[in-house]
This record gives structure tokens, C-alpha cells and sequence, in this order.
């Protein structure tokens, strides 16, 4: 079979070609072949099909959208790009076959683009290497599938045996026995608590400490005391328990500065109390820190710290509510700050899967810094290298996005992708792709919209059941006065004693639906299937069945009733593929 290769150099067309490439092989383009500043499409012909052809894409994650199907069936003609998948796998179902395609080479260069064009649609992989010097050659692995593998289910648990096979990904179940810490996790709620902030979006972008702006203190160390032992007494045995923003001017305040511990909240002394608090009630309280982005306000800010661009201007992360964001150099950030900062914390007494803010979501980028420059390669090594600093200092690392160049290190992610419901152009089912190729390996909260979820709705609560989630409850998550909000509006508050006990209560109703599944955190998630419009259906490695309705009826299935807006659990005998 042949596969389209096109190269494009600025913006214009240069030379399309094509090469040969049987069903079962990899496409490979040599190193030698590569240019920088050029992009590379791949289209195998097995990533073609006809409208109205029976099957369907599969399109990984971006931190941004979920994983979707794509039917082919008519609609409006156009192209969209997914820019950075999170996983480097793409595939095609078509009738009874499918085919899987693994990008092993570049696969930090590699985006999707989906098309339709008179009633044709492709699926194309793109090597961007305007902003990834090649290394390496391009490699697309292509399988194939039949039988029960035919499907996404079975694509994910091919990639995910690609992952385990090449020791790149150890399962969760291997990594407890030398990991008292991520053993507790497994049975925990991951609990976050956002003590202080300064006003978002801020009208001060260059801040100093003379015009900062004040921090809003929402809850001190004082009152975490309380909400701890109220949490206690309702029976959430198990948290790991995240301070953010008990850094001098709260969150986002000055990183990469942390120090001292904001006085407004109780200082060090106060954030002492409530970890030996925490350790007597047998939480685990974990602090959380940022090595991503700094601040002209930090007393450690210069610009030697951060990433440049190609131009040597400083990368520029966004605006937050310490003016402008910019882009920390993971080498400077590991060398200058974390070596430091991590192990002091740990020696404190601090455990958990330790949180470092957006690592794990921003996909790797290239410093062009003369004095610490970073190929994306580099960048991602860097990374890991906090990771595992973090993993020796608090027993485990987590981050948010899940990025799966960093899979080998992340523990838990606080969210997958920010979103799950938005409809685009080309999307027809939302399924847990990810979940089903990681899961038992890296637990996770699925998105944004599932933080939280006992004070959101039933849609919610199903979602994170589906996903497979280690839930994450966030006290204080809405703190933008825009309404931009990306954990959404309903939150987990404390301000009084009355709001502080319908809080405990709801969270630990959660907490006790998760014990009867947190066993599930060191089981793959082997089969997911859509049985109806409302109707889902999960099933793990040892055969536990998870039957979800999203109707608004009740549903029965071989004799049991599934109530509306709930799920109910099954026990079963382990998997086997054919089942």
C-alpha cells in the first residue's frame, strides 16, 4: 500500500511524493531526509475512507479536547487540526478491520489533521519541524486489527502494550510495593485547597513588590484545622490533602520564589500545625509548587531563567494574577530551584504525589537560551528529572494534563483535558482513549469539569465513574472574577461553619461511593463500549463491569436495573480479550 508524503517549506508546497508500505510495517522517513523549518504530512492509504464507508477515526486527547470518533458520514466539508496529541497513536476502523498506527519516531513533532473533501476523509500525521529540530527519523508503526480488537478498546490496549512492552510504563500494581505513598493515594480523595490569591485577571502586568497587588485570603491554616477535622468526622478516613497558595503572596504569587509562607494565612509556624494536624488524624498533606513560571515580581526573577524563543525573546506562558507569565527553562528551573526547594519540603515532613503546576500539560518546547539551550528532547528530560527529584522527596509526583512522554514518572494527573463536552465540526463520540490505554498505570481526575463533582450534578458523577477517576475535590477552585472559571462555577467553600458541614457531608458521600471501585486504581480498563445513546459499559482486567446511564429513565440489561443518572457495579472473572 502507498503512503502520501508531502513536504511544505514556508507555508509552500515543495515535493509530494510517494512511498511504498505494506499492511503490517513501519513508514519511515531517514533523519537524512529531514529539514528544519519544514512540515512533513504523512497520509498511509489505510487512513482513508469514503462517506458513508461503516467505521470511523480515532483521535487521541490535546489538554484542551477529549478523545473523539469520527464516523464517516456527510457533513460539512473542511480540515481541523489537533495540535500535540497527548498520545502518539492515531487509528481507523472500517468495516470489520481496523488499523492502528503508533508514531515511534519525532513523535515530539507529531499533530493530526483531519480532512473532508468531496466525500473523502483522511487522516494525516504531521511532523512539525519549524519549532522540533529533528533527531531522529520519522517512524509510523501500522497494525493490524481483526475480531474483537477491531475497535478502540482494542487499539488502546495495543498501544498500551506497546508502552509496557518497550518498559517505558510500569502498572500501578508493580509500583505500590516500594511506594507506601502511592498505595495510600490509591484509596484517597485528593483533596486541594487554594488559601489565597491575588485579584485574576489583574490590571497590573509588570508587578513589583511596591504595586503588587494584595492577596485575597480565603481560608487560613487556622480554619484548614477545622475543615480537616470536620472532614474527619463525617469519615473521609483517607486524604491527601494540597495546600496552594500558602506561598508569600498566594497563588501564582511570586514563583518561582515560594518563601517565606504567607503571613496573612498563619506563616510557617501556622502551616506546621496543620501538617502535624494531618498526621494525626492520618492525612497526608503535600504543598503546592511551581517551577514553570516566573515572575518579574520574584526576588530570584531575571530573565536569564527563562525560555527563549528563536529571536532570544522570553517565551511568554499568559497572564495570571501576577501579570505576566513567563516561561521557566526546566534546566535553570531543576539546576537552580527544585534540587533546593524539593528536598527542603520532604525533610519537613510533606508527602504525597507531590503537585508541580503545568508541567505535564504544556507539551514540550525548545530553549534557544545561548547559555542553556534545550531541544525538545532535552526539554522533556529536564522534566523528569523534577519529576523523579519530586518522587524522592514526597514519595510520588503529580502534575496536571497527561502528556504521555511523561508517563513513566506522573503518578496522578489532576485532569486529563480541560474539556469534554464542547461539540466541533468533526466530533461524533467522546470516548475515554486515554483512560483506556493508561489506566492501571497513571490515575488521574478525567477534566476540569469532574473536580468537584459532588457539588456539580449526577453528569458529572457518571463522567468520573466512566473515566475511571481518583476523584479530586478543590476548596476554593473558583478564583477568577472573569468567569473564566475552567473548574467551573459551582465550588467547594468553607467561608462559614454552616457551609464548612454541607461541604464534609457531600464530600464524604463521594468518598464512601469511591471505596467500593478505588480497588479498580491498580486494574487496566480493558473494554469500553457505548451500548446506547444513554447506556455505557467499562470493563476492567479483573472483570468488574461498570454500567453507567445517562438517560433519564431507568435501563434493564440481562435482568438488572440500571437506574437513571446512576451507575451500578458488577463483579466478574478476569478479562480476556474475546470476552
Amino acid at each position: 500500500m502507498n503512503t502520501e508524503l508531502t513536504t511544505t517549506l514556508f507555508q509552500k508546497q515543495t515535493e509530494k511524493q510517494s512511498l511504498s508500505a505494506d499492511g503490517n510495517s513501519e513508514i519511515v522517513i531517514p533523519y537524512s531526509m529531514l529539514q528544519e523549518n519544514t512540515i512533513i504530512d504523512v497520509l498511509p492509504e489505510q487512513m482513508k475512507a469514503k462517506v458513508g464507508d461503516s467505521g470511523y477515526f480515532v483521535i487521541p486527547d490535546s489538554f484542551h479536547l477529549s478523545s473523539q470518533l469520527t464516523y464517516f458520514r456527510a457533513r460539512d466539508e473542511g480540515e481541523q487540526l489537533f495540535v500535540n496529541p497527548l498520545m502518539s497513536m492515531f487509528g481507523i476502523v472500517k468495516g470489520e478491520k481496523a488499523v492502528l498506527a503508533i508514531v515511534t519516531g519525532m513523535s515530539l513533532a507529531f499533530h493530526l489533521v483531519l480532512g473532508l473533501f468531496r466525500a473523502k476523509y483522511t487522516l494525516t500525521a504531521r511532523f512539525d519541524l519549524t519549532d522540533c529540530t529533528p533527531d531522529e527519523d520519522i517512524r509510523i508503526r501500522l497494525i493490524p486489527l481483526s475480531g474483537d480488537d477491531a475497535n478502540y478498546s482494542g487499539m488502546a490496549r495495543a498501544y498500551r502494550q506497546y508502552q509496557l512492552n518497550r518498559g517505558f510504563v510500569k502498572p500501578i500494581r508493580e509500583r505500590l510495593q516500594n511506594s507506601p505513598v502511592l498505595e495510600y493515594a490509591q484509596n484517597a480523595f485528593s483533596i486541594r485547597i487554594r488559601h489565597g490569591w491575588k485579584p485574576r485577571p489583574t490590571n497590573v502586568f509588570h508587578q513589583t513588590p511596591e504595586n503588587e497587588p494584595k492577596m485575597y485570603t480565603a481560608i487560613d491554616f487556622e480554619r484548614t484545622i477545622k475543615l480537616m477535622d470536620c472532614l474527619k468526622a463525617h469519615g473521609v478516613d483517607k486524604a491527601e490533602f494540597c495546600l496552594v497558595g500558602w506561598n508569600k503572596s498566594g497563588h501564582d504569587g511570586r514563583f518561582p520564589q515560594h518563601f517565606p509562607v504567607e503571613a496573612d494565612l498563619g506563616g510557617e509556624e501556622g502551616m506546621m500545625k496543620v501538617l502535624k494536624h494531618a498526621q494525626e488524624l492520618g492525612y497526608l498533606v503535600d504543598l503546592f509548587t511551581n517551577s514553570t513560571g516566573a515572575y518579574e515580581v520574584a526576588d530570584s526573577f531575571s530573565p536569564d531563567i527563562t525560555a527563549k524563543d528563536k529571536e532570544g525573546n522570553m517565551q511568554v506562558g499568559g497572564v495570571t494574577g501576577s501579570g505576566y507569565c513567563y516561561r521557566m527553562c526546566p534546566k535553570v528551573a531543576y539546576e537552580k530551584n527544585d534540587v533546593n526547594l524539593l528536598p527542603k519540603l520532604g525533610q519537613d515532613g510533606f508527602r504525597g504525589l507531590h503537585y508541580i503546576d503545568v508541567q505535564t500539560i504544556v507539551p514540550p518546547r525548545e530553549c534557544f537560551d545561548i547559555n542553556h539551550p534545550l531541544t525538545k528532547r532535552q526539554w522533556v528530560e529536564y522534566i523528569h528529572n523534577i519529576m523523579r527529584l519530586s518522587k524522592e522527596s514526597f514519595g510520588g509526583y503529580s502534575s496536571e494534563g497527561a502528556y504521555d512522554c511523561y508517563a513513566d514518572d506522573l503518578d496522578y494527573a489532576l485532569y486529563v483535558c480541560f474539556d469534554l463536552t464542547t461539540p466541533r465540526q468533526f466530533y461524533d463520540e467522546r470516548v475515554p482513549l486515554w483512560q483506556l490505554v493508561y489506566h492501571g498505570i497513571v490515575m488521574c481526575n478525567p477534566s476540569a469539569e469532574t473536580i468537584n463533582y459532588p457539588v456539580k450534578g449526577w453528569w458529572e458523577r457518571l463522567l468520573s465513574v466512566e473515566y475511571g477517576s481518583r476523584p479530586a475535590m478543590y476548596y476554593y477552585s473558583k478564583f477568577c472574577a472573569s468567569g473564566l472559571n475552567w473548574m467551573g462555577e459551582t465550588d467547594l467553600m468553607c467561608d462559614t461553619d454552616k457551609m464548612m458541614e454541607d461541604s464534609a457531608v457531600k464530600v464524604a458521600k463521594a468518598y464512601q461511593d469511591y471505596q467500593i471501585i478505588a480497588h479498580l486504581q491498580t486494574e487496566f480498563m480493558e473494554k469500553h463500549e457505548i451500548l446506547s445513546k444513554s447506556l455505557r459499559r467499562v470493563t476492567y482486567s479483573d472483570g468488574t463491569q461498570i454500567l453507567l446511564n445517562f438517560g433519564e429513565d431507568g435501563i434493564e440489561l440481562d435482568g438488572r436495573q440500571i437506574p437513571a443518572h446512576d451507575y451500578i457495579v458488577l463483579k466478574g472473572e478476569a478479562y480476556e480479550p474475546g470476552c
